[in-house]
């Protein structure tokens, strides 16, 4: 098992972490309130059950197109503290780097592969977008430039 922990060369609190074993979510993806897109970090989202086990945070991951395409994705598990501070709903929310089209409705696989830090609540929307480029490039970097999760992580299926 690789163990790697990369130094920390990113800005708030980032500390990449090669997940033991790869959790794997399916489901679809459904319209959401389009905050993302108004913040420039589009993404496709997923609901979750309140009773999955994946722990909230934020993840590098692969997002798998029906086609069985994989793109490469920052990705937030959660209830998004910043907008809904008590009841949000649950959610996977993938930002596939580099993607421009639609995916709403179409069914996905996300593999998280590297855990990235805590999900938190942030000031400001401009404090969050700040804090979402450093997610998106570090998952950039640890996805798109030889970096991958450890060579004998196993895959854990959930269910959306």
């Amino acid at each position: 098992m690789r163990t790697t922990k990369l130094a920390s060369p990113w800005e708030g609190g980032l500390d990449p972490t090669p997940l033991t074993h790869n959790h794997v979510v399916r489901g679809r993806v459904e319209a959401g309130d389009q905050r993302g897109r108004q913040l420039g970090v589009p993404t496709a989202n997923i609901v979750l059950r309140d009773d999955s086990p994946l722990a909230d945070g934020v993840y590098a991951a692969l997002y798998i197109r029906p086609d069985r395409a994989p793109w490469p994705a920052a990705v937030s598990v959660g209830r998004r503290p910043t907008f809904y501070p008590t009841d949000g709903p649950r959610l996977l929310e993938a930002h596939l780097i580099g993607f421009t089209g639609e995916l709403t409705g179409e069914e996905a696989e996300v593999l998280l592969l590297w855990y990235l830090r805590p999900q938190r609540s942030f000031g400001s929307a401009e404090e969050l977008t700040r804090q979402l480029r450093r997610d998106i490039d570090a998952a950039s970097l640890l996805l798109c430039e030889g970096l991958s999760a450890p060579p004998d992580a196993s895959p854990t299926p959930h269910s959306s």
